[in-house]
């Protein structure tokens, strides 16, 4: 934004040097500098502040900084026409994009050049002169912050305004003289019979004020800055109209900017103003008022400034402020659409005592105590573990494409879709973590890497009915590739659903839970080498070895490639936080071998459970399974170690004799099995 000085004269006495002028409204956050020999002041304008794109706003921080009273323009107007009502009919069909518009009527105005003192202004603001009354709707844009529009009132068909959504296929010549294709989410000005201009971006050509005009209609209007971008965006056209509504203006300022610019017309262009102005404001939005107290102030700012002096601060700035107990109301004026909390209202009273009166001090008060979160304290610990185990943790996007859940053959909940994802890779927020792991494996396959271990703990989300989605944290893994680097001392093993399960195995035992596995069936893995994991009957998650067609959907090599996923929040419940340890064993331990037969269905994790239920059984380790033509059809050949132990005394070769055969018959009646010869 380029200012010129002269013009800020206009309202506040620049009592302070320029360069000390440009340190306070720096220190103020408003980054400035001179330019064109100490004539102009430019100035950097952050998004939250639109009052700052005006003369006007510059110039309120300029008065409260330095103590001074702002002189405000002249707006009254001598108004002898028939009223505006008698000729201007206007209509706003769609008020959820233009929340007021304003209009006022003059006639008889000539046409010419404008005056050189505001020609000058506008050159060094950086704005091209066309005529007076462009130049005057330009001129007040930059005075107020308020676009204006000035259509050549005998051009209108039908003396009737419509604000309304865009036809589908209608078009548009705007003032550059291209054709625009108009859609219906654009927002247009339309006479009785077509669109003559898009809304709060450009006019139309047709109704161009030129050297003929004599009579004018000047709109003044508030339109959503949501739908100015948008269709900014859509026609490709960035105008100094569209800057201001995008970033939102006050819908108080219409009136004053309108009646600002009508007595300028009269002034330079002559003619005769309509008694009164349209005035359409379908819902008409109140300022806020905030309310501050002593301890707000301390509080926030960490200093004891005095109501008193706050309140002077801000009314330097333009607020209304009054007392009501001990706190102070305040309402900020109509050209600050960025004030709306208390905090909001503190900024601005440091902003104008200055960042540099409050004193530097020590902490002050009790620190809060830490709230403890068990969720990611678990978080934390699985991390540790799977990166212990030699895993690499990953971080990947929440978004992902409806394509990929179809890719791994998904068959959870309804995924949630973005009402305007930008693009077809981040449709849906991800109800598991599935698609990111195999990407990452793939993409790290594509660079040559053999062995890859990949986990990520993070959130999936699913839908909840009436509510937001439930984020659910989950930890989920991707391992494919060779055990260990190749070595002539040994032969190399490949990843398989074994030494997934044992991850699962080990992670779990770290932390303390007794994890069940359950054969599984799910499109996502080869049947028969997927299994569900179990916890106290709660379902934990899966483990599994990746289907192949699966794996081509990601152009993953032909390997076996494993994958499992916990529920934390599932897990939680389960998870020790206090690990019991006992003392070795004194006493010696007994070793005995056992090989049964028994049907293929029987999962071996239910002999496991049946042996482990003996007390003096310490420990069980399955170390042969066998199926083949030399057993009966339907039979396969299990074979363990049982470790005898107790903790009391050593044991006799009697009782270990009892509890073996003892196993051996609750097998043979609760499973079927029987010893093999």
């Amino acid at each position: 934004m380029r200012i010129p000085l002269s013009w800020l004269g206009d309202y506040v006495d620049l009592a302070l040097p320029l360069e000390a002028l440009c340190h306070r409204l720096t220190m103020a956050g408003l980054e400035t500098a001179p330019s064109d020999g100490g004539r102009v002041l430019e100035s950097e304008v952050t998004p939250n502040r639109p009052d700052w794109l005006s003369v006007l706003g510059v110039a309120w921080e300029i008065a409260a900084l330095c103590e001074m009273k702002l002189r405000l323009p002249d707006t009254a107007y001598q108004e002898l026409g028939a009223a505006i009502d008698e000729s201007v009919d206007i209509t706003i069909a769609d008020p959820d994009l233009c929340r007021r518009y304003s209009a006022s009527l003059v006639r008889g105005v000539s046409v010419g050049p404008s005056p050189r003192w505001m020609q000058e202004r506008l050159l060094a603001a950086g704005m091209r002169p066309i005529n007076n009354i462009v130049d005057i709707t330009n001129y007040v844009m930059l005075e107020y912050g308020q676009p204006l529009h000035a259509f050549d009132w005998d051009k209108i068909k039908g003396g009737k305004v419509i604000i309304r959504r865009a036809g589908q296929g209608e078009r548009l010549t705007t003032l550059d003289g291209v054709n625009r294709a108009l859609t219906p989410e654009i927002l247009v000005i339309a006479s009785a019979k077509e669109a003559i201009a898009v809304a709060g971006v450009m006019g139309g050509s047709d109704t161009e004020v030129s050297e003929a005009t004599t009579n004018i209609l000047l709109e003044s209007a508030s339109f959503s800055g949501r739908s100015v971008r948008r269709t900014s965006q859509k026609l490709g056209m960035r105008t100094e109209a569209s800057i201001r509504f995008e970033r939102g203006i006050s819908a108080g300022l219409t009136v004053p900017a309108l009646r600002r610019a009508t007595r300028l017309f009269l002034e330079i262009a002559g003619g005769q103003a309509a008694r009164d102005v349209k005035d359409l404001y379908p819902s008409p939005q109140e300022c806020p008022e905030i309310r501050i107290s002593q301890d707000d102030l301390s509080r926030t700012l960490g200093v004891d400034w005095a109501l008193e002096q706050a309140r002077r601060a801000l009314e330097l700035l333009g607020f209304a402020t009054r007392n009501e107990g001990a706190a102070l109301v305040v309402q900020p004026p109509l050209h600050r659409t960025d004030v709306m909390l208390m905090e909001d209202v503190v900024e601005e009273v440091a902003r104008i005592i200055g960042y540099d009166a409050i004193p530097t001090t020590t902490l002050r008060g009790p620190l809060p105590e830490p709230k403890e979160d068990p969720l990611r304290s678990l978080e934390e610990e699985v991390r540790d573990i799977l990166t212990g185990y030699g895993l690499q943790d990953i971080i990947t996007y929440s978004l992902i494409g409806s394509r990929a859940l179809e890719q791994v053959r998904y068959r959870g909940p309804e995924p949630i879709r973005l009402a305007n994802p930008m693009s077809r890779e981040q449709e849906v927020l991800r109800p598991t973590l599935r698609t990111n792991l195999l990407s990452g494996l793939a993409t790290n396959q594509r660079y040559g890497e053999e062995g890859v271990w990949l986990f990520e703990a993070g959130k999936v989300f699913w839908p909840r009915e009436g509510d937001l989605p439930d984020e659910r944290r989950v930890v989920g893994a991707a391992i494919c590739g060779p055990l260990a680097d190749r070595s002539w001392l040994k032969k190399q093993r490949e990843v398989d659903f074994y030494v997934a399960k044992g991850l699962i195995e080990g992670l779990l035992g770290h932390l303390g839970v007794q994890g069940v596995f359950e054969p599984a069936g799910d499109p996502f893995f080869i049947e028969g080498r997927a299994a569900s994991v179990q916890a106290g009957n709660v379902n934990l998650g899966a483990v599994g070895e990746v289907h192949p067609v699966v794996l081509e959907q990601f152009d993953l090599q032909p390997r076996a490639v494993c994958y499992f996923e916990i529920d934390l929040e599932r897990l939680l419940p389960h998870f020790r936080h206090v690990q019991r340890f006992q003392d070795l064993p004194r006493y010696p331990a007994v070793s005995q071998d056992l090989s049964i037969l028994l049907d293929k269905g029987v999962a071996s994790g239910m002999v496991l459970e049946i042996v482990q239920s003996f007390s003096l059984v310490r420990r069980v380790t399955i170390f042969d399974v066998f199926t083949g033509e030399q057993l009966p059809p339907g039979k396969k050949s299990l074979s363990f170690s049982i470790l005898y132990q107790s903790p009391e005394r050593t044991l006799t070769d009697e009782e270990v004799a009892l509890v073996h055969r003892s196993i051996v018959e609750r097998l043979g009646r609760e499973l079927g099995a029987s010893l093999r010869g």
